[in-house]
């Protein structure tokens, strides 16, 4: 005679239940009812979270079995759609508003610290529109200066974007080549580098590419890379970017130079050698990936306002605006002549 087997009773019992590990648990009880929330793993190893109810009466003690949480759900999310959706099933049907202050103060708390960044993001935007229009008014004062000179001055911007592209393409570094062709055309850097401005040599012992004092004051100090050579490089394909030996080299050597000057004083004192707020500008980088021009423009923002990286795609770019304004002002002057003639 065979014995028979005996079905294992299931429970839903959340004390009781076989096939739930229990990591921490918090109850809660008023009256008749209590509810269970716990924070479990099931035979399958996935984790979560169980919430479980049911009525303490001697005739009705089974937990319901409650429903689970899994631990890939976006849980923020889905808790704001329950607490929702909850309150408003409660006063549907109760006619019960819940009232979550704490909540309330929290989404405020949220809404504030986004208008705080946006505010701060726009007064940064606002600071930038504001020196760009100062620096275009200066530019177009400076460029009536030279407007015979920009049938020249196109030839070179030609010419030098012409090396820039043929150097990026080879594997021999060219610094002294591109050095040359700035020194010659130092209003591609700004208008400002070549209308009523003088090189100047702090130190030559640290040989940065180019100091200029500008007709307003300022002092800009740059480096020049070779074009062919990258800001960053990838150690694997699918790594993050690493700053080259190249770009560190070149910012060491600005930091180095400018701390001859007021870094290590106020920006309203003149520094060692009676320099005020000068600025250092490294041109490296040509054709490069949108990652790369993300990073640079991450490392401008926490270098600022003393260095800044310049890409030689922007430094054309910088070239061509300054023939516009070259143009703006001819055309100015043209148009002023025949309204005297009139």
């Amino acid at each position: 005679m065979t014995k028979k087997k005996t079905k294992k009773k299931r429970t839903n019992d959340f004390y009781k239940s076989e096939h739930i590990k229990e990591i921490k648990s918090d109850s809660f009880e008023e009256g008749t009812y209590k509810s269970k929330i716990s924070s479990e793993k099931n035979t399958q190893g996935y984790e979560g979270i169980r919430v479980q109810s049911a009525s303490t009466k001697p005739y009705f003690k089974t937990h319901k079995s409650g429903f689970w949480i899994p631990n890939r759900i976006n849980l923020s999310e889905w808790f704001k759609w329950f607490s929702k959706t909850v309150k408003g099933f409660a006063y549907k049907i109760w006619g019960k508003q819940i009232e979550d202050v704490s909540e309330e103060v929290s989404i405020y708390k949220e809404k504030v610290e986004l208008l705080n960044n946006e505010l701060v993001e726009a007064k940064i935007k606002l600071k930038d529109a504001e020196e760009r229009l100062s620096k275009q008014q200066i530019e177009i004062t400076l460029a009536k200066e030279v407007i015979d000179k920009i049938e020249d001055y196109e030839s070179k911007l030609t010419e030098f974007e012409n090396e820039v592209k043929r150097i990026s393409k080879g594997t021999k570094r060219e610094e002294h080549l591109v050095k040359t062709k700035l020194k010659e055309s130092k209003w591609i850097l700004g208008i400002d580098c070549e209308v009523k401005a003088s090189e100047k040599a702090v130190d030559p012992q640290l040989a940065v590419d180019l100091h200029i004092k500008t007709e307003i004051g300022e002092d800009k100090v740059f480096e020049f890379k070779s074009p062919n050579l990258n800001p960053f490089f990838k150690k694997k394909d699918d790594s993050r970017l690493y700053i080259s030996d190249e770009l560190a080299q070149g910012i060491n050597q600005l930091i180095l130079y400018l701390r001859r000057t007021d870094l290590y004083s106020g920006l309203s004192e003149e520094g060692t050698y009676k320099i005020q707020a000068p600025s250092g500008i490294i041109v490296m980088g040509y054709n490069i990936s949108d990652g790369e021009q993300r990073l640079i423009k991450n490392w401008n923002f926490q270098l600022r306002p003393h260095i800044k990286i310049v890409t030689f795609n922007e430094l054309i770019e910088n070239g061509k605006r300054q023939l516009q304004n070259i143009k703006y002002a001819r055309e100015n002057k043209e148009a002023l002549k025949k309204k005297e003639k009139k």
